[in-house]
């Protein structure tokens, strides 16, 4: 092991880390932003049984259109979301690549860069929560507001979101093999 080595695994070892990290940040973000959209909705279904009992059909529409505006800032945030994991994903293939690149055959001399010497399977494998749980909470959303034409389109596009990461990663795979 050679001292510019070991000072480039920590360089690139530690650009890995922040991109993780932000994944990590981008996460939790989502979840307390689906937490606070739950508990609005849950508190619109009370509001809306409210006002079917004195009639305010005006609130009952305005509520109904809040539940839409929640469907659709989750899809929103979530494709956000996808694309910045996309992107640290990438900055994270690209570092590994280079360090696999610059080290070769002596990469089992040092620590794991991602998963093993191959970057390939451990970055795949660590994308797989950050970029399902915003496809599978939209798709929640969609279920819960099936009825209104809006959100099928949000289901609809969210699929077509599914589909294009998953041809996106069979993509990768093959030219990271």
């Amino acid at each position: 092991m050679r001292a510019d080595e070991i000072t480039y695994f920590e360089m690139t070892r530690a650009q890995i880390q922040h991109e993780d990290s932000l994944i990590n940040h981008r996460m939790t973000w989502l979840l307390t932003f689906q937490a606070f959209l739950f508990g609005a909705y849950g508190f619109s279904l009370g509001a809306e049984n409210t006002a079917r009992q004195i009639q305010a059909l005006g609130s009952i529409d305005l509520i109904r259109e809040a539940r839409i505006g929640f469907a659709l800032m989750t899809f929103c945030s979530t494709l956000a979301l996808m694309f910045s994991v996309e992107a640290a994903s990438l900055s994270m293939g690209k570092l590994a690549r280079s360090w696999t690149e610059k080290i070769g055959d002596r990469c089992n001399l040092y620590p794991q860069i991602i998963g093993d010497c191959v970057p390939r399977f451990g970055r795949l494998a660590g994308l797989f929560p950050p970029m399902l749980l915003p496809i599978v909470s939209s798709l929640i959303w969609a279920y819960l507001e099936w009825q209104e034409c809006v959100v099928k389109i949000v289901a609809i596009l969210t699929a077509l979101s599914f589909l294009g990461i998953f041809l996106f990663y069979r993509g990768a795979g093959k030219r990271l093999a």
